[in-house]
């Protein structure tokens, strides 16, 4: 029994010698130069801001562009997240087509994703202007519905708010009862 117990003795140490050598390499390569992402190899991207190497990163983990993020993730609010499939709420469009039936097209966070189309009685003020309406957007009320103010008759546009009008606003019906 003493030659294996010598020979598992070299087999785990040659193991601990080549997981030392991976972890080296992968240090290594995770500081090299760059100045694009395909300078880094499979498993790395390049982060632009410090010119270096970095390995993709798993869900929740900060990124700054897609290719920073595992295969499935994308980056979405400066973290790495599940990717939400074209059309449905969450997803990524550039206009109200790239979304599916009762959504518009609004920035969330910054980002443009697809957001639901607001429904009776939920609140549809929009500021003039400022860091929360850059940020931040919320769709149309739903089709047959308006956005009225508090005043019996008051129909609410966004140049309105100009005038004075301030919230609430909510999606009602278009006639009034």
């Amino acid at each position: 029994m003493g030659s294996f117990s010598k020979n598992l003795s070299k087999l785990q140490s040659s193991m601990q010698n080549a997981s030392n050598m991976f972890d080296f390499m992968h240090f290594n390569l995770s500081l090299a130069v760059c100045d694009h992402d395909r300078a880094c190899g499979r498993g790395f991207s390049c982060d632009r801001h410090f010119g270096l190497c970095v390995p993709l990163r798993g869900e929740g983990h900060y990124c700054r562009r897609d290719v920073q993020c595992v295969r499935g993730l994308s980056c979405m609010f400066g973290k790495c997240h599940r990717s939400v499939p074209t059309g449905q709420e969450g997803a990524r469009c550039k206009v109200d087509r790239d979304c599916g039936a009762s959504m518009c097209c609004a920035r969330h966070h910054g980002e443009q994703v697809c957001k639901r189309r607001l429904i009776r009685g939920q609140s549809c003020y929009v500021p003039d202007g400022g860091l929360a309406f850059s940020i931040n957007q919320i769709c149309p009320c739903h089709e047959g519905l308006l956005c009225r103010g508090n005043g019996a008759s008051d129909l609410v546009q966004i140049t309105e708010a100009e005038e004075g009008l301030s919230p609430p606003h909510m999606c009602s019906s278009s006639s009034r009862a």
